[in-house]
């Protein structure tokens, strides 16, 4: 006589419910989003660059070509400046939106987000007009009664550090200002009552305590600008090409494989870039800074 399998119990039941309900669920969408918007185009990317073209004489290219070395050397320090002002520039002034009354806090971070609602290009042709030759900032000086500048900070690098800065510091004072509201407002005030300068209770208790979210905005800062293509284009002009406008270039001019090795050839850099900020900041919280 052959037994009878005997129906799933509550227990299983319940095991299954609590399965399907797990919180992990909530973040399938992400992971598809993910997969379809990054993943796939960058393994399409590589595919590109490894099989549909001459690999090696691609690479090749990339290297005995002084031009690209100097764009890709250029992209960096032009990325590093951009995040070095940004943080520099968002920093006192997450302070200073932090310490007033929460009505003033909403309106000033109105005041810092809305820039973002218009469009990089509307806003990069902005800065043309202010920085070009016989532009608004050649109007001051003749008013007054200085030589012009004659676009001094117009198509080089000191333009696309401006419009990049312009464009990077809303991102970079967010979490800045979070690491301020977060901070205990009796901290300095108890450091000023044993005799602490307002100099020294910066570099013992603001400093130390704000310097990872400073961090975190400074990579979030770099890494964003090192594939910049629409500002440096408007900005930068053939004097300073940045890596991104060189990619689109040679997609422009259909020439997928290699623009295909020089993405790769940013992902990397960008990728070791990590690698040692990371090794830096466990050197940091070894010595105790962090």
């Amino acid at each position: 006589m052959t037994a009878v399998a005997a129906p799933p119990t509550k227990d299983v039941g319940r095991a299954r419910g609590q399965f399907v309900r797990h919180p992990a669920w909530l973040a399938v969408p992400l992971l598809i989003v993910f997969v379809l918007a990054f993943l796939y185009p960058l393994l399409r990317m590589g595919e590109v660059a490894l099989l549909r073209g001459d690999v090696v004489d691609n690479v090749t290219r990339l290297i005995d070509t002084p031009l690209y070395v100097r764009v890709l050397g250029r992209t960096f320090q032009i990325a590093l400046m951009v995040a070095l002002v940004t943080v520099a520039l968002a920093y006192p002034l997450a302070a200073f939106i932090s310490r007033r009354s929460d009505r003033v806090q909403a309106l000033l971070l109105v005041l810092l987000f809305v820039p973002m609602l218009t469009s990089v290009v509307v806003r990069a042709y902005s800065w043309v007009t202010i920085l070009r030759p016989n532009g608004v900032l050649d109007g001051i000086a003749n008013m007054l009664g200085l030589p012009p500048l004659g676009g001094a900070f117009f198509e080089n690098e000191a333009g696309i550090l401006i419009g990049m800065v312009h464009l990077m510091l809303p991102f970079a004072a967010l979490p800045l200002y979070a690491a301020f509201r977060r901070l205990d407002p009796q901290l300095p005030l108890a450091a000023a009552t044993l005799g602490a300068s307002p100099a020294r209770q910066w570099l013992r208790i603001v400093g130390p305590l704000t310097l990872p979210s400073a961090l975190a905005a400074f990579v979030l800062v770099f890494i964003t600008t090192l594939g910049f293509v629409i500002t440096p284009s408007i900005l930068g002009g053939p004097r300073a090409l940045m890596l991104g406008v060189l990619v689109q270039r040679q997609m422009a001019l259909n020439d997928f494989p290699f623009a295909g090795v020089l993405s790769i050839t940013l992902l990397a850099t960008t990728l070791i870039t990590l690698i040692l900020l990371r090794l830096a900041v466990r050197r940091f919280r070894a010595v105790g800074l962090l």
